[in-house]
């Protein structure tokens, strides 16, 4: 029987909490009524945003020392976790500013879905790779 890897789900945290609002923000272009769509949307985003920067700040406090994620192949510090305050930070004033800017609200979802996936693969990557 193959063992199961050893994953801090928490480490991920940040990542997870933007892909999910990435994820909500592209159901609320298909699911949510016209009018209501840039304002679920952007709320989502922001959401999201929120939590990776409060998720972040945990992190920051509680790694001290570079720590394995995903076995060891993937390590996180304070220098990632620093990157993805600062990254949860613009794209939370980013979307912010955005929201208040007058535009057709016709892809207003998959704006706010691709305002919060690439940050997701961003801070993701800042963590150190060992192989």
């Amino acid at each position: 029987m193959i063992d199961r890897p050893q994953i801090d789900w928490f480490a991920l945290a940040p990542v997870n909490a933007l892909l999910l609002a990435a994820a909500l923000a592209l159901l609320c272009a298909v699911l949510v009524p016209r009018q209501w769509r840039k304002p679920v949307a952007g709320v989502l985003c922001a959401l999201g945003y929120a939590a990776a920067f409060g998720l972040a700040i945990a992190l920051y406090v509680r790694s001290a020392q570079a720590q394995g994620v995903v076995v060891d192949a993937l390590r996180r510090d304070r220098l990632a976790e620093l990157a993805t305050i600062i990254v949860a930070a613009s794209g939370l004033l980013a979307t912010a500013i955005s929201y208040k800017e007058r535009w057709r609200e016709h892809h207003a979802g998959e704006y706010y879905a691709l305002l919060a996936g690439p940050a997701a693969g961003w801070s993701s990557s800042s963590a150190r790779t060992t192989c």
